[in-house]
């Protein structure tokens, strides 16, 4: 049921009861999966917190005791309720993540569960982009323009959504073709790759495209030093099948010549300082959006304005932001909705998983143990950059799971580093 649980989350919406839309597959799941939790505490009367990363759940019951406090100055109850649940809910999920997955085997299953449904999403991706047909999840087939009707959403509400879920999955392929044995894999992880890139320029997310390319550039980071022959080839097949696959996809798609939207992603990432000067374009709204954010948390004393209560703030402020009330960047908005004090845990929360990584690519005598660690990552290279995309990563339960692979993959690294030390000390 637990990998159910995963497989849903990923599939999201499309699982949904057509007559009760807001009641899908992955909340069945989890609902399940908690009372069976629930039922096993009552069993046994105790659960034991992972002890290698208490430290971290200490920082999410914070987080969460925060998160119910301000409720005492929140303007909008609905809000905040319908925001404290989720974030309730995924904090529960990361728990569980972290209890269950405790082998080896284990996490192989998930990283074949998240590379398949990488496989899926991508081919579905490529799909859209060719014929311009999308799920019913997906709000592009809404769009008025013609020529935006072929950006790819899979089973995502928007491009930017997808594209994000891109960023912070692509590195699991740099991982296939680093680690896996034989030429087919490294093609088969290469092609992906590159597809994935395809798709998040022709959804023209400019953060996203960045954050691709600083996951990259971090993956070459770790590496440069040993400049194995085995990582050279990988790179080199990887240049090499990219220029054959884009040549592939600009000739299948004539009308939106990819070259064409390569030009105009880079151009618009070029021209962001201009956009700023001249008060136009998301650029523009986005650097309001900061600014309107700060003096809220400003009036709230630095406490922030309280649970999921940031969009009613910037409501205040529809004309200037052309009625858009999302704050579109992830940092901004635990900073807005929790205080400055949360943001600085959050933020400690997130380097601490870089840290500890680092430290399992250094230490770890388990390879498959190695491919997760360099792969996360690389992942949370490309997180930090890709979380500004969307209007608001609570809901992106793709986020969450990062999280929860992450913490999992430490709590095993350090057992396994802990038992290997106890043995050198007693021989």
């Amino acid at each position: 049921m637990f990998y159910f649980t995963i497989i849903t989350g990923f599939l999201g919406p499309i699982l949904a009861f057509r007559t009760y839309p807001e009641l899908f597959a992955f909340k069945i799941f989890f609902l399940l999966h908690a009372l069976a939790f629930l039922a096993y505490f009552l069993r046994r009367r105790k659960i034991e917190i992972p002890i290698h990363i208490r430290g971290y759940f200490i920082f999410f019951a914070g987080w969460l005791g925060w998160a119910f406090l301000s409720l005492l100055w929140v303007d909008n109850f609905a809000d905040a309720f319908r925001h404290l649940t989720f974030l309730l809910g995924m904090t529960s999920f990361i728990f569980f993540f972290s209890f269950y997955l405790k082998e080896e085997k284990e996490m192989v299953k998930i990283y074949r569960i998240i590379f398949l449904i990488l496989v899926g999403f991508s081919l579905l991706g490529v799909i859209e982009t060719l014929t311009g047909w999308h799920l019913r999840t997906s709000v592009v087939g809404t769009y008025n323009q013609a020529y935006k009707l072929n950006r790819p959403s899979a089973v995502f509400w928007n491009p930017n959504d997808f594209s994000t879920y891109l960023s912070l999955y692509l590195p699991f392929t740099l991982g296939l073709m680093k680690y896996k044995k034989g030429l087919f894999n490294k093609i088969i992880g290469c092609l992906l790759y590159c597809s994935g890139l395809y798709l998040v320029i022709l959804a023209e997310s400019r953060a996203n495209v960045l954050a691709i390319l600083l996951g990259l550039l971090v993956f070459l980071v770790l590496n440069w030093k040993s400049e194995s022959k085995k990582t050279m080839k990988t790179l080199v097949i990887l240049l090499l099948i990219g220029i054959v696959i884009i040549g592939l996809l600009v000739s299948l798609d004539p009308e939106l010549p990819f070259w064409v939207k390569t030009k105009t992603v880079f151009a618009q990432i070029y021209g962001l300082p201009q956009e700023l000067k001249e008060d136009r374009g998301s650029a523009y709204v986005r650097g309001r959006l900061i600014i309107y954010g700060l003096r809220e948390l400003g009036r709230h004393y630095l406490m922030g304005v309280g649970v999921g209560n940031a969009e009613q703030h910037m409501a205040k402020y529809g004309e200037d932001l052309g009625g858009i009330v999302n704050l579109h960047n992830w940092w901004l908005e635990v900073l807005v909705n929790y205080g400055l004090i949360i943001f600085l845990a959050y933020l400690h929360f997130y380097l601490s998983l870089v840290k500890d990584l680092l430290k399992v690519i250094r230490n770890s005598g388990i390879l498959r143990l190695k491919m997760m660690a360099e792969v996360l990552t690389v992942s949370l290279a490309s997180f930090s950059i890709a979380c500004i995309g969307p209007s608001s990563l609570l809901p992106q339960r793709y986020m969450w799971f990062l999280f929860a692979l992450v913490l999992a993959v430490l709590n095993y690294a350090k057992e396994d580093i802990s038992l290997r030390e106890e043995g050198g000390r007693k021989n």
